[in-house]
């Protein structure tokens, strides 16, 4: 039997979270789907969710879900939103990011949240979750109702709106998540206490997505100096060139250069540009060339693609097993999944998706094959990876082939169901 609140049906139960349910729901009187959130009058956050509804109810933008009303009945408290046609950023950017038109979301998002703290209005809560992709654009839900129902894990200033702002960017980009609250995408991996920049993640990345995150996302930069969100924008655009600045120039007296003078000038030019050129022919011709690759930290300037695979095995006790990259796989503890390319190849990163996570990975990138796990040649690890791992380091390691150690600290064992390598020709 459908639940009836006032003029709205309950039609549809989406989830239940902290004591709370969110329905999809129809409203009879003017015939559309809305949102209804509920909680029990006993529940002590009743007050607060009134009055944060209330203030969320008078925002006046076109790409916020406005609170449409509240109801109540013997049992529940409810609050009633606009409904949004679409799918949210963590739905269309899982196992496909990046997003085409991720500048145009972000600043849309910029625009609309400026907006809301322009009203003094915060979310408090925002995730890729609540950014609802219409064919009109943006919808922004859980305005008066989310920082309420989750408060044991928002933050309650504004810069958690600036926060979670930089942090849809880097999900639009990566498909994955660098905050700790909780999200539908996978957490985005981390190497020396730091979430990894979206470069390293994504290749061919313009350079602004790692300059935009830097100044919004504090997993990314300790020491976060907040900015107002409606300078945010600024961020997200490509670095000018430097210019020249006058240093406080004076004008000389006009001289005069004799013909002899001008004639031992031209022989000093003369000189010193021969000089370089030798020294310059003698740098590139010396016995002592160096692998640029080897001491270069991961960045932007090497562009990757995905890997030719010659073969795929799993190691099994020194011995190989050769299984089909398509198809689910299973490994146990201390297996490894070793993979040999079509040639020699600068691997950057390695992507496993698993049925569950909590499993811990090692990749060597090494010319011959292994089958004792050590750090030699080794690419980056990753602990209790969640449902997809992303394992690279902070130096890119050529080779022939690449071995995935897995580790798993309960026992039993690890369902991959996607491997991917990508790198460059070396």
């Amino acid at each position: 039997m459908v639940k009836q609140l006032a003029q709205y049906e309950l039609t549809e139960r989406i989830k239940q979270q902290n004591g709370a349910s969110w329905w999809r729901g129809w409203d009879n009187k003017l015939e559309r789907d809305v949102s209804i959130w509920t909680i029990p009058h006993s529940d002590p956050r009743l007050p607060k969710l009134k009055s944060s509804a209330a203030q969320a109810a008078n925002l006046s933008d076109p790409r916020i879900l406005r609170v449409l009303d509240v109801v109540e009945d013997s049992e529940v408290f409810a609050v009633v939103s606009e409904w949004a046609h679409g799918v949210t950023i963590s739905e269309r950017v899982l196992g496909r990011a990046p997003l085409k038109n991720a500048k145009e979301i972000v600043l849309s998002l910029i625009e609309c949240i400026s907006s809301a703290h322009n009203q003094q209005v915060y979310h408090l809560a925002l995730t890729a979750d609540d950014i609802v992709l219409t064919n009109s654009g943006i919808k922004i839900r859980g305005f008066g109702i989310a920082s309420v129902l989750n408060e044991s894990q928002v933050q309650s200033t504004p810069d958690a709106d600036i926060a979670a702002v930089g942090a849809i960017g880097y999900a639009s980009v990566t498909g994955t998540w660098p905050l700790l609250t909780k999200c539908a995408l996978p957490a985005a991996p981390v190497t020396n206490g730091l979430v990894a920049k979206p470069s390293q993640l994504t290749p061919k990345l313009p350079a602004f997505w790692d300059n935009f995150v830097f100044h919004t996302v504090p997993t990314i930069n300790t020491n976060l100096t907040y900015q107002p969100v409606s300078q945010l924008a600024s961020y997200l655009q490509d670095r000018p060139k430097e210019k020249l600045t006058s240093q406080g120039l004076t004008d000389l007296p006009s001289t005069k250069i004799s013909r002899r003078g001008l004639i031992t000038a031209l022989f000093s030019i003369a000189a010193l540009f021969i000089t370089g050129y030798l020294l310059v022919f003698s740098s590139l011709s010396g016995d002592n060339q160096t692998n640029p690759l080897s001491e270069v930290e991961t960045g932007t300037d090497l562009r990757n693609e995905e890997l030719p695979v010659a073969t795929l095995t799993i190691l099994r006790d020194g011995n190989l097993k050769t299984i089909s990259g398509k198809r689910p796989f299973t490994l146990q503890n201390g297996q490894a999944i070793q993979i040999q390319l079509k040639e020699r190849r600068t691997v950057q990163r390695v992507e496993l998706d698993l049925v569950v996570g909590g499993a811990n990975f090692l990749a060597q990138v090494t010319d011959t094959a292994v089958t004792i796990k050590s750090d030699n040649g080794k690419l980056g690890d990753i602990n209790e990876a969640p449902t997809t791992a992303i394992i690279f380091g902070p130096r890119f390691i050529t080779g022939n082939f690449i071995t995935v150690w897995v580790e798993l600290p309960e026992g039993g064992s690890v369902e991959i169901t996607r491997v991917a390598t990508y790198g460059t020709p070396s």
